[in-house]
């Protein structure tokens, strides 16, 4: 079991400030070093910007209100750097590096030497260019440290009764547009919006894919629209802008 190994990770740190997004993992790790360390002695850190959703924000929000802990808000404006807005292969890491400095800076001030990321074992069997930035920027990811897999954060989630522990995935905004097309603010509204859409009509797991002027919808099952309320949501996504919508079927 890695919650031993894990506890022994952040006790060995003392104080920790943690780059905190309201997802299932940071939850999970805030939580956690919490009970370690004492509120006292953890700073939630979380980044506004522009790829992340309010309702995102909120809930992070909500759930460091309940574990008695208070948010910092640090402010990043993404869309101001170049290496983000156009959109290369490895944007992660221009991001990650822009956004955790920006973290460290706040943390430093605050009176936080070590800054953790929610970075787990699973996620170092695919390409995260991010990931790059971290090293170089002495954050520390103690689930990784520790081995804990994505399996194990969903469980310890729901012992804690987080609301994340079945929250599907939610990675940024800038996730939806493939490399080389340039993020713009207007575009990022545009996918907020249409996500906003599907989500009431019921859907959970599922992304819009922002494709110049046309709107992608992934799921895993075409069932889950039917003919009479696709025909709504490709109106209400086109009214966003978008001149075509289409219903893409990805395979778990």
């Amino acid at each position: 079991m890695a919650l031993a190994p894990l506890r022994a990770i952040l006790r060995s740190y003392q104080k920790l400030a943690i780059a905190f997004s309201g997802g299932v993992d940071s939850s999970v790790l805030l939580c956690i070093a919490k009970e370690i360390l004492g509120p006292e002695n953890v700073l939630a850190l979380t980044i506004k910007a522009p790829i992340f959703p309010p309702e995102d924000l909120a809930l992070a929000a909500e759930t460091a209100w309940r574990l008695g802990l208070k948010v910092v808000g640090v402010e990043a404006d993404l869309l101001a750097l170049e290496a983000f807005t156009q959109n290369p292969p490895d944007r992660c890491y221009y991001c990650k590096k822009y956004m955790y400095e920006k973290l460290l800076r706040v943390a430093h001030y605050k009176g936080f030497d070590i800054l953790a990321d929610g970075t787990h074992a699973d996620d170092l069997s695919t390409y995260r260019p991010g990931l790059r930035a971290l090293k170089e920027l002495g954050v520390v990811t103690p689930l990784v440290e520790a081995g804990v897999s994505k399996k194990q954060i969903r469980l310890w989630a729901y012992q804690r009764g987080l609301r994340q522990a079945q929250r599907p995935a939610a990675p940024c905004l800038a996730t939806r547009f493939p490399h080389g097309s340039p993020i713009r603010k207007k575009y990022l509204q545009q996918i907020l919006q249409a996500e906003r859409i599907v989500r009431a009509w019921g859907l959970e797991s599922f992304r819009v894919r922002h494709l110049e002027q046309e709107a992608v919808l992934e799921i895993a099952d075409s069932s889950l629209i039917d003919k009479f309320s696709l025909t709504f949501l490709i109106q209400h996504i086109k009214d966003l802008g978008f001149t075509k919508f289409s219903v893409k079927i990805i395979k778990n």
